[in-house]
């Protein structure tokens, strides 16, 4: 397959790309043992330096992505695990005709495109969403497509990142249709899912930033006050997430108590939402 670039600032692996008799891209193919922190990476990244990631795995991210993203809310393009030439990987529909959005004014976003990124980002507590990593079409410049998540579900907290929480969309309030999609989410069953690939310490991740999702959106919180608990303020000042987290850990099993963590919410997001500068 040839070669086809991921990204501007890509340090994983090109991927190769699937085309047609016409050598029109129709899917990417990552491999595994080509992912940052690997020996085999084709751009000698052999390091991997992100905490809660393992080298190797991160076609499993893409592949949940495309699972967790119930009813294409999100629009994660339609990916797979497959095998080529011997080589185990995640295969990724190719988006056509797109532009990253970075290239492009944040103000033209569809403020449900923003919301709908923005709610998948926090349930995987997304640490690579960037202007790289979401797609504009040509033929629809105020949607969004978001690609490439080797870097989402992290085992414990990783300090996500998250482009749109600067975006004026993210102050907005979500709709009811928004709060309808969130309300209906199951921690627990994505838990058992994600546990199923990732272990059981990555399970409790989705566990959590959904259950505090869920709590936070339904007492009138925004996208950006919700991205601003799960993000660090600065290095090394814990983000209230990583404090919820922590206090909600069993000194025993290290195990999170998801109980406890419903238990503790109403002190992080009081009823008082609007008042708290959302």
């Amino acid at each position: 397959l040839p070669r086809k670039d991921s990204g501007r600032d890509s340090l994983s692996a090109a991927g190769a790309a699937a085309t047609t008799s016409k050598d029109s891209p129709i899917a990417v193919f990552k491999p595994a043992d080509e992912e940052i922190g690997c020996d085999a990476n084709p751009r000698g990244n052999t390091e991997l330096d992100r905490m809660g990631f393992e080298a190797g795995e991160g076609y499993k991210g893409e592949i949940l992505a495309w699972t967790l993203d119930y009813g294409h809310f999100a629009g994660v393009p339609e990916t797979v695990a497959t095998n080529i030439a011997g080589q185990l990987g995640s295969l990724q529909r190719f988006i056509p005709s797109t532009k990253q959005s970075w290239d492009v004014t944040p103000g033209r976003f569809d403020v449900s495109a923003v919301h709908r990124i923005a709610i998948f980002d926090i349930r995987v507590l997304n640490r690579d969403r960037h202007g790289g990593t979401l797609l504009v079409p040509s033929a629809d410049p105020t949607m969004l497509v978001p690609i490439d998540h080797s870097y989402i579900l992290p085992a414990g907290f990783a300090d996500p990142d998250f482009e749109w929480m600067e975006w004026p969309q993210s102050k907005v309030p979500f709709s009811q249709s928004e709060l309808q999609y969130i309300a209906k989410l199951d921690a627990e069953a994505d838990q058992l899912v994600v546990a199923k690939e990732l272990g059981e310490e990555v399970g409790e991740t989705i566990a959590v930033t959904t259950k505090v999702l869920q709590f936070a959106a339904a007492r009138g919180y925004t996208a950006r006050r919700i991205a601003e608990f799960c993000r660090r303020a600065t290095l090394t000042q814990p983000s209230p997430l990583e404090l919820l987290m922590a206090e909600c850990r069993d000194d025993s099993t290290l195990s999170i108590d998801l109980q406890k963590v419903t238990e503790f919410l109403p002190q992080y997001f009081p009823d008082q939402g609007e008042s708290m500068g959302q």
